[in-house]
């Protein structure tokens, strides 16, 4: 396939072909993105809302992961439970995420089922079936769902929702992916009404706010005319409230414990915020990433396991646990995590990763550690481009055109990253990497607060 070429290609240091891509807008707004690939006979359709918490009204938090479910309720000539039939019964799957800035759709279908997939998505779109029943059952299934992930669960909420809930300033960033509260309530989901509902189903799940994309093996013409078909006919939606999202400057370093009653092992974070998406600085974060903690070679993996014994093993990322580089547009986190014994002391860990961002604050990184690190940024990059059997590629078309303007980001990656430089990486750490925008987060075992 022409993912796996293109695969060993980055870590042989050349691009010798390029994903296609091809490009149209709707009338209505909708964005369509194709990619062809031709090698076996599947293709492969997602849907990319530009919804997610972010976009959630105060007071209705939780309706971006409900909507999530609530596509799946019925629609005008689909009922509830008909969607997944038709798609299994095509020899097909699916699958469906909220994350902080997207709600996304994926279906994956022999290529002679494409064409009932479009209509079946159009007809979500076209008009989600709300009334009493759905929405109760929907509220039902993803309050267990928060319950099963979130508190019944070791470590459920550990970094990913903790760390906004106390580092970020603006409701839009601080409240919960799930609609929960630190003390396990969902008051607004249990308080939101079928009118909540329906205000929110029409001011974002709207053609204009959307991105299809297809990949895999199909004739672009005749797709093109399907879509055009099925959603040309759904109207765009009325304007949608602008919210300002973006944090202010982090001026003292800030501490914060939780705990967690299903575990025995404390946990310790340390997240830095990120750099707008916009800006190359986000980009150099990635390779920042994998000078750091990516790898037995990264400087706080050398630190804590191989020379203080103090870990065995250091976690994290951008977005951790909870998505990727790729999948956030909004204010974020860059986070490195472990795991301790309750006898290491949580100053002895937090001092040898400083140690570490001390040092890539101090001097510019050297000729080979800044190789191997865009080395294994492009080999994360094209994990994700190879996720779930092909359907990363769909994923990264889609966050491409709805948080860029351009799906064809795609063929651009790997020129990014080969162009960080030492003095990018010292001036981006210099940046977003000082002690007074710490966040500093302590998990430990007892009965949840």
């Amino acid at each position: 396939m022409h993912i796996l070429m293109l695969f060993s290609a980055l870590l042989l240091g050349s691009q010798s072909r390029r994903i296609p891509v091809e490009t149209h807008r709707l009338p209505n707004g909708l964005q369509v993105v194709f990619s062809r690939d031709t090698t076996v006979p599947i293709a492969r359709v997602g849907v990319y809302y530009r919804v997610g918490p972010r976009e959630e009204p105060e007071g209705r938090a939780g309706f971006a992961h409900l909507f999530e479910h609530l596509m799946f309720e019925g629609s005008p000539h689909l009922a509830a439970g008909e969607f997944f039939k038709l798609i299994v019964e095509s020899g097909g799957r699916f699958g469906a995420r909220t994350l902080y800035d997207l709600t996304k759709y994926n279906v994956t279908v022999p290529t002679n089922a494409l064409q009932r997939v479009l209509w079946a998505e159009a007809d979500r779109m076209a008009g989600t079936q709300i009334d009493t029943a759905r929405f109760t059952n929907a509220r039902s299934v993803v309050k267990n769902e928060v319950r099963q992930q979130g508190y019944n669960r070791p470590y459920g909420r550990f970094v990913w929702v903790d760390v906004p809930e106390f580092a970020q300033t603006k409701w839009a960033n601080f409240h919960s992916v799930y609609g929960d509260t630190p003390d396990g309530r969902m008051e607004a989901l249990d308080n939101a009404t079928l009118d909540d509902a329906r205000r929110f189903f029409a001011t974002y799940y709207t053609p204009d706010n959307a991105v299809l994309v297809v990949t895999g093996d199909f004739e672009p013409r005749t797709t093109l005319a399907w879509i055009t078909s099925y959603f040309s006919r759904i109207p765009s939606g009325a304007q949608r409230p602008v919210i300002d999202n973006a944090e202010p400057p982090q001026l003292r370093e800030l501490r914060a414990t939780r705990t967690d009653a299903n575990i025995t092992r404390p946990g310790l974070a340390l997240a830095y915020h990120m750099p707008p998406r916009a800006s190359r600085d986000f980009w150099t974060m990635q390779v920042i990433d994998q000078i750091l903690i990516e790898g037995g070679d990264a400087w706080i993996n050398e630190e804590l396991i191989d020379r203080r014994h103090l870990v065995d093993a250091v976690y994290g990322g951008v977005s951790p646990r909870h998505g990727s580089l790729y999948t956030t547009a909004g204010p974020n986190f860059w986070a490195t995590f472990v795991y301790r014994d309750t006898g290491t002391s949580p100053d002895s860990i937090l001092a040898g990763m400083e140690t570490q961002i001390a040092r890539l604050r101090s001097t510019p990184v050297d000729a080979a550690t800044l190789r191997r690190a865009i080395v294994k940024a492009r080999a994360d990059f094209l994990a994700e481009l190879t996720a779930g059997r092909g359907e990363g590629l769909t994923d990264l078309l889609g966050q491409f055109a709805l948080f860029d303007g351009s799906a064809d980001r795609v063929n651009h990656m790997e020129g990014l990253f080969a162009t960080t430089t030492p003095a990018m990486v010292l001036s981006t750490a210099r940046r977003y990497l000082r002690p007074e925008q710490r966040n500093i987060l302590s998990l430990e075992p007892g009965a949840r607060k």
